[in-house]
């Protein structure tokens, strides 16, 4: 008697731990989804008025940015901006002397970027379907995306954010759409510590 007694001690013992194991699990939280349509417009800074005798084009400096909460808890994480600028190179050559950057800014200071290398941190640019957190080369950092001739069409940049220890992977798509304009289409973030996320990636 005392055998079955002690047997089914034994059960509910194991059975209460099972329930409270089980009751402690976290649920897995939605992928932050936010879709964004402003197109940040840089001008060709071109005008009829010409520099004699040279004719050189009247230059006219313009920028345009975007401030946005990747996670959507509130606070704003990053600042895009985009920037044109006159710098005296051709004479015979006038458009050249226009050039354009696409600048990340971290306004949340728990925020990384995906860069190339940790020596020269130029932000790389991904394709879709990448996993983000099996990433490298993270940096609060990231040196300016030459709009010439670092990419074309649609790209995606990877982020991530620490908060006490644990990182959160996410991504910004965007476009560019000529040498002077581009636009962000949208952002995601995994709300789950530790957890992947690939670029595009909308839910689980």
């Amino acid at each position: 008697m005392r055998i079955f007694v002690f047997i089914f001690i034994c059960f509910l013992f194991i059975t209460s731990c099972e329930k409270e194991k089980i009751e402690t699990i976290s649920p897995i939280s939605p992928i932050s989804y936010t879709v964004y349509n402003p197109t940040l417009e840089l001008i060709t800074g071109r005008k009829d008025t010409l520099y004699a005798p040279f004719k050189i084009l009247l230059p006219i400096d313009t920028s345009s940015s975007i401030r946005f909460d990747v996670d959507n808890d509130g606070i704003l994480d990053i600042e895009i901006l985009a920037e044109r600028w006159y710098e005296f190179f051709s004479n015979s050559s006038p458009t050249s002397n226009y050039h354009s950057k696409l600048s990340l800014l971290q306004i949340d200071p728990s925020i990384q970027f995906n860069n190339n290398n940790n020596i020269y941190p130029y932000t790389e640019m991904h394709g879709e379907n990448i996993s983000t957190h099996t990433m490298t080369n993270w940096n609060k950092y990231s040196f300016p995306i030459w709009m010439g001739w670092s990419f074309s069409g649609t790209k995606y940049i990877a982020i991530r954010k620490i908060v006490a220890g644990n990182y959160y992977y996410g991504w910004i798509k965007i476009q560019r759409l000529d040498h002077f304009n581009f636009k962000i289409f949208s952002a995601a973030m995994n709300p789950n510590p530790n957890s992947a996320i690939k670029t595009g990636q909308r839910a689980f």
